[in-house]
């Protein structure tokens, strides 16, 4: 059985696919780096970043959208609620 990848996992992948490293994207998102490794590691939820969070985070990332971004983390927010 294959395991799916957590979200703070996928959201780590992410920010290395762009060629960052977490440390870096803190300081790019302006965000804190502690914050930023707890989401990766799964003690926070990407789900509970303020929206304007969300949207610098996209940002960064090179999303257009929050939407784009979210679903590359395989987070549906309706579904969430």
């Amino acid at each position: 059985m294959k395991k799916v990848k957590s979200t703070g996992e996928l959201f780590k992948a992410l920010i290395e696919k762009k060629g960052l490293s977490v440390y870096s994207f803190s300081k790019k998102a302006r965000y804190s780096n502690s914050r930023i490794y707890a989401i990766c590691n799964n003690q926070f939820d990407v789900r509970t970043i303020h929206v304007c969070n969300a949207k610098v985070f996209a940002t960064v990332l090179g999303f257009k959208t929050i939407d784009e971004f979210y679903k590359a983390l395989n987070i549906d927010l309706l579904e969430s609620i």
